[in-house]
This record gives structure tokens, C-alpha cells and sequence, in this order.
């Protein structure tokens, strides 16, 4: 998180305005030095027996965040008058000030939208564009930052290069490479995820924005899978937009998300959506980047969700998250190597990967194997093509990651 912007809203802050819940009932201790330590499961609502290693698809919410949205929630549904909904203006900006702090970004470039779909179509189809520009993207992107560019080049003749992700790099620079082999003069944004939700591949930010920025070059990160598990200074990364979730990693709400987009660059993105200005006073005009907010009626009780989910995640502390997370990926990736019948992650390096994992291996069908593993155990993960995706987050233990691989050896074998 950036020193600069000091977090905005303290808990009392939070609770006066009526967006914290109850204190958390167990303090947070690190599974890798607590191998049986479960507190920060039953910090959330995650169903104790379920052993989720999916965190790229889908978390529980913290469960102060989820009590402080469903008390909201109510109070909306009981008293709809506008008198009772006035107070999301003053929330909204309460929240984007957080939100902001908490991405060391500032505030009037952050759009409380969705989720990061919603974000990244609204960059794919909003920025100007002409027809012949260019477009760079890797063909792992997620569908709404890669078929969105697509969508629009069908409609406009704008030209979009899908490169081949570059999942057997030794280095940052393999990454950079094949970008820079593929721009032309006619080259005018670089969309890529942060880290690839089917490979785990991820994108050296830094020096990719400064390739962009050398060529007058638009870079777009889709941070579905870097947000909310490792710290983040957006102004730091230096990209010209970002893109994010609170659903996976973070732990927060569904349908609750932002785009980022540097200040002096919102002029060059129209929204493609036009309705009443939500988060705004009557009559007022919106600055920055909540022009792209406008969406109609919208589940507010998602703001409390959002800032009790950044309150509980100050008070664990994102490098602890981050030092678990890594911790549980690498204890992952060695116990999986130890199956003879399984290929471990991708050719790279290891060290450009995030906590991501798949393990490939030819029978039987990997999607027979999760069924077999949830069956058995209710171990939850994502099958795809010829492997299984793990997605570890720091509510799981070795304990599990062991079940876990124990059971897909079953499953192999059987």
C-alpha cells in the first residue's frame, strides 16, 4: 500500500457512517506457522469441511463484511424512500477515498463499477479508437479483456494481435519480447492480465508500463488475479488503467469492483453507458472518473461490504497475506511434483508465476478426478483441459493442500 495516501476512514470512521460490522471474533495466525491454524477461515463465511482451492474463480467474504452488507441491505429493502438512500452519496465518496488509499491511486481516478468485466469492456469499447488502430493482447487474457477488443474490431476495423502467451519464459524480458516484436506505428494499447487466470503467467507491470509509456502506448491490466492477496501502488505500476474484482482474492463482495484510470487520461474514454448519475447529487456533474458509474440502480449494500472487507484486511495486513499465500503456492506446487503421473505448471520459470497452479496429467479426464476429489472429500478447484487448476489463498493449510494431493493420486491411480 503507498505510503502517500494514508487510509482515510478509521474503524470508528466506519462505524459512524454504518459501514463496519462486529469486530472479527479470532485474531489471524499464518497457517506455515501454525500448520493446524484455521482462524482466518473461521474468519469468513466459508462452510468449515469445504477445502476451496479455487480463490482465482471464486472466496466466502469475510463474515464482518457480510453481516455489515446484510444489515444494510435490509435497512434498503425495509425503508426504499429516497431519504433513506441519500446516504450512499456520502458513502460512495467514503468508500472511493478507502479504495483509493488502499491501491495508492488517487481518488478521482477510481470508478466504484462491478466486477472486472464490467471495467474492462468499458476500456475495450470506450477508449478512442479509430479504424486500423492496432491492439496487442495474449491469448490467455480473460475473455472480457480479450473478446471485448475482438467484439469491437468486428464493429470497427480496428485491429487487434492475439499473441501466444508466453508460458515458457526464463525471464521478464520473454514476456516483454513478443510484445515488442508485434507494435507498429499504428499500435495504440497493450491489454494484458496481471496474472493469468489459466496459467498463473505473470506480467512485469512495471517495465511493461514503461515500454507503453516510451511508445505513447495505452497499457491496460486486467488485476482480477494480482488484487487483494499483495500489496498495491497503482501509481507506482505506472499503467495507464486498471481493472479489479473484490469477489476472488480480496475476499469481499460479488458484484463489487473497480476501474482505475490515470487522470490525465479519462478524456480519451467515453462510457458506453449512459443513465442517471447514480452516486451524484441532483443535478450535479460528474468529475473524474465516477462519469463512469452511471449504471442505473445498483446494490449499495456492496459499499459496506467493500470498506469493512478493507478495514479487516488493514488489521491482518496484506504482507501476511501475501507471505501465506506464497508460502501455501510453493508447499503446493512441491507436493504435487511429487506424483510421477503429474506435470507440474508450465514450462517457465517458476519465480514469473503467481499462486496459480495446474497439474497435467492424462488420465483419468481431469474433470472425472475433481468430481471424484469433491465427492470424496469436497475439494473444490477447477478442472480444464487436460489438468486441474489450484488456486490457494491463506484460509487453506498444508493439512489441506495434503488431502488435497492425496486424493488426486487416488483419483489418478484409481
Amino acid at each position: 500500500m503507498s505510503a502517500r495516501l494514508p487510509l482515510p476512514l478509521s474503524r470508528r470512521a466506519l462505524m459512524a457512517v454504518g459501514l463496519a460490522g462486529s469486530a472479527a471474533s479470532v485474531a489471524y495466525r499464518p497457517a506455515y506457522a501454525d500448520r493446524g491454524s484455521t482462524a482466518l477461515l473461521s474468519d469468513t463465511t466459508l462452510e468449515p469441511g469445504l477445502v476451496l482451492l479455487n480463490a482465482a474463480n471464486l472466496t466466502p467474504a469475510f463474515r464482518v463484511a457480510q453481516e455489515a452488507m446484510e444489515k444494510l441491505a435490509r435497512s434498503v429493502r425495509e425503508d426504499p424512500s429516497f431519504q433513506n438512500r441519500d446516504r450512499f452519496q456520502e458513502m460512495s465518496e467514503a468508500v472511493r477515498a478507502q479504495l483509493a488509499a488502499f491501491v495508492g491511486a488517487p481518488a478521482d481516478g477510481i470508478a466504484l463499477l462491478r466486477n472486472c468485466s464490467e471495467a474492462n469492456n468499458l476500456i475495450a469499447h470506450g477508449l478512442a479508437l479509430s479504424a486500423g488502430d492496432e491492439v496487442i493482447v495474449f491469448d490467455q487474457n480473460h475473455q472480457s479483456n480479450r473478446l471485448s477488443w475482438q467484439a469491437r474490431a468486428t464493429r470497427e476495423g480496428i485491429v487487434v494481435r492475439d499473441l501466444p502467451t508466453p508460458i515458457d519464459a526464463q525471464s521478464e524480458a520473454d514476456i516483454i519480447a513478443p510484445i515488442a516484436a508485434a507494435i507498429t506505428p499504428r499500435t495504440r494499447v497493450i491489454a494484458v492480465s496481471e496474472i493469468s487466470n489459466r496459467s498463473g503467467l505473470e506480467a512485469p507491470v512495471r517495465k511493461l508500463a514503461e515500454f507503453a509509456e516510451a511508445h505513447d502506448i495505452w497499457l491496460h491490466i486486467d488485476g482480477a488475479q494480482g488484487f487483494g492477496w499483495r500489496p498495491l501502488d497503482l501509481q507506482a505500476l505506472g499503467c495507464t488503467s486498471y481493472s479489479a474484482s473484490a469477489h476472488k482474492w480480496m475476499l469481499g463482495p460479488i458484484e463489487a469492483g473497480f476501474l482505475y484510470v490515470q487522470p490525465n487520461a479519462l478524456e480519451r474514454v467515453a462510457s458506453p453507458i449512459q443513465s442517471v448519475n447514480y452516486w451524484l447529487s441532483h443535478g450535479a456533474t460528474p468529475q473524474g472518473a465516477r462519469r463512469f458509474e452511471a449504471l442505473g440502480q445498483r446494490d449499495d449494500a456492496r459499499l459496506a461490504g467493500i470498506a469493512a472487507t478493507i478495514a479487516r484486511i488493514e488489521e491482518i495486513g496484506l504482507q501476511v497475506i501475501e507471505q501465506e499465500v506464497r508460502a501455501l503456492t510453493d508447499y503446493l506446487r512441491m507436493r504435487l511434483g511429487e506424483l510421477p503421473e503429474v506435470r507440474v505448471g508450465e514450462p517457465g520459470s517458476p519465480g514469473l508465476f503467481g499462486p496459480i497452479v495446474r497439474a497435467y496429467f492424462d488420465t483419468p479426464r481431469p474433470v472425472m478426478a475433481a468430481q471424484r476429489m469433491w465427492d470424496a472429500k469436497r475439494i473444490a478447484l477447477t478442472p480444464g483441459a487436460g489438468s486441474l487448476r489450484f488456486s490457494p489463498h491463506a484460509y487453506n493449510t498444508r493439512a489441506e493442500i495434503d488431502l488435497a494431493v492425496g486424493e488426486l493420486a487416488e483419483a489418478i491411480r484409481a
